[in-house]
């Protein structure tokens, strides 16, 4: 609860407790898609999550909090406090949050997309055979 905004609080609420554990109950597993993936999912999940849409959905859900809860607990400032920088990837990171969420209950990109993604991994696996 260190966002200012009722609605960051509110969405981040859905994406995270209700939608993710959610997601965890039915299908064992969290978020990772591979055969049912759209371009949001693998957006956010590609290199194992390790790219700026997914650090900018780790802002909001992660390391904006923890910063305020730092200077908070050592610093003594109202847990709501916050720079321009800090609500800038902090909404930044909720736009991400909310489209991913959106692209994981939506699910695949379609058959053609998914056809054309197994094409793909083949040829990039002889390439680098060859070399």
């Amino acid at each position: 609860m260190t966002s200012a905004s009722t609605v960051n609080i509110i969405l981040n609420f859905i994406a995270n407790i209700v939608v993710a554990l959610g997601y965890m109950i039915y299908k064992g597993h969290y978020f990772k898609h591979s055969s049912d993936s759209n371009f949001v999912t693998r957006t956010v999940e590609e290199g194992n999550y390790w790219n700026l849409p997914s650090l900018l959905w780790s802002c909001n859900c992660i390391i904006v909090p923890f910063i305020k809860l730092s200077y908070h607990i050592e610093r003594g400032l109202d847990i709501k406090s916050s720079t321009s920088l800090l609500d800038f990837a902090d909404y930044l990171g909720l736009v991400i949050t909310v489209a991913y969420t959106g692209a994981c209950l939506v699910g695949g990109g379609g058959e053609a997309e998914q056809k054309d993604t197994k094409r793909k991994s083949p040829r990039r696996k002889e390439k680098i055979r060859e070399e």
